[in-house]
């Protein structure tokens, strides 16, 4: 009787399978670190605020770049990362870290956006 394929040999094959797909489908992650990323979030981001509570507030192409820019301005405190899926961006998040906002000497990280097409 042949042996039962380990946790390593599933999770190996599973790997190896993965590696064999299109890339044209796999999701790459990118952290945003300059301000000419904004070309390729703009669309997902127009699409999260279509979708979102405040659909109802005309767009801000201005004001977004001025946070998008924010983001980038501060790398140790800011966070900004989007996801694509070939040549789509299809998912994005930014966060930043500051002093907690009820107290006195601690620090919190805010998720200011995550959203994911």
């Amino acid at each position: 009787m042949p042996a039962k394929a380990g946790v390593s040999t599933t999770v190996r094959r599973t790997v190896d399978t993965a590696a064999r797909q299109d890339s044209a489908n796999r999701l790459k992650f990118f952290r945003a670190t300059r301000p000419e990323e904004i070309a390729l979030v703009e669309a997902v981001v127009r699409e999260y605020h279509a979708e979102s509570r405040y659909a109802h507030i005309p767009f801000s192409k201005e004001k977004f770049g001025r946070f998008f820019r924010h983001q980038l301005r501060d790398p140790e405190n800011t966070l900004a990362v989007y996801v694509r899926q070939g040549d789509r961006t299809v998912a994005l998040m930014s966060a930043e870290a500051g002093d907690y906002l009820l107290g006195i000497g601690g620090r919190m990280v805010m998720v200011n956006t995550m959203y994911v097409s």
